[in-house]
């Protein structure tokens, strides 16, 4: 029988995986509660990237918000667009319809590898929610977008990614689960008061309303910007 060499990429990857399978499962928890807490953006950024092709797979062509997205970018006239979480840039399509220019962050490198093979010209960042700022990406924005992202920062840094965003544009398109949606006990999800949060950093309400998607909860979007007057939902 012939035997058949394995390259040293190949003999790599299946020790990495027989060591994987070898490490006790509650030791494997204890790393990963390890790393969440005193490396959290790196845990992020592995945690992303394993999903990132399922992400991209199962919702990386839905169109269902488009109207939504492009009437909250007339009502703030936005020229410039900031798509936080961006992953494989399921939204850019709308932002080139419309002519706006945009900059794409996520954490995961892998999503934004599966966004630049789609828009090769895009402006893609690789940047954690809570370091974007207006000096980290050099730059402000009209509008900022968040869709299914803030839902997954952790209590201890939601403040500093919504100061970060608040920044870095001057208004800022929130879809997220509410807090009755968010699955108790969650180690990815949180539940987080959006109007109270923007309201403390001078953001009002500007237009808010629902989304029926097939398959998924409610979608309840909501449209914030700097000094504005609060509103009665539309």
């Amino acid at each position: 029988m012939r035997v058949l060499p394995i390259s040293s990429s190949s003999r790599g990857l299946l020790y990495s995986r027989a060591l994987r399978r070898a490490i006790p499962r509650p030791l494997k928890d204890l790393g990963k509660s390890f790393l969440k807490k005193s490396f959290p953006t790196v845990y992020a950024r592995v945690f992303w990237n394993g999903l990132a092709e399922h992400v991209h797979a199962n919702w990386g062509n839905d169109v269902y918000d488009f109207d939504v997205v492009s009437r909250c970018c007339a009502i703030v006239g936005a020229k410039s667009i900031l798509d936080v979480g961006c992953g494989s840039g399921r939204l850019f399509p709308l932002y080139i319809e419309k002519g706006i220019p945009f900059c794409g962050c996520d954490v995961s490198p892998v999503a934004l590898s599966l966004a630049r093979r789609r828009f090769s010209s895009a402006d893609l960042r690789e940047v954690a929610v809570e370091a974007i700022s207006d000096g980290a990406l050099g730059q402000r924005f009209d509008l900022a977008i968040c869709h299914r992202v803030l839902q997954h920062i952790p209590h201890a840094t939601f403040d500093k990614a919504l100061q970060g965003i608040a920044a870095a544009a001057s208004a800022v398109y929130v879809n997220e689960l509410t807090i009755e949606q968010t699955p108790p006990n969650s180690s990815y999800m949180f539940p987080h008061d959006y109007i109270a949060a923007f309201k403390g950093l001078d953001f009002g309400l500007v237009s808010s309303g629902k989304i029926d998607v097939a398959g998924d909860p409610t979608h309840h979007w909501l449209l914030f910007r700097r000094n504005a007057t609060t509103e009665s939902a539309t």
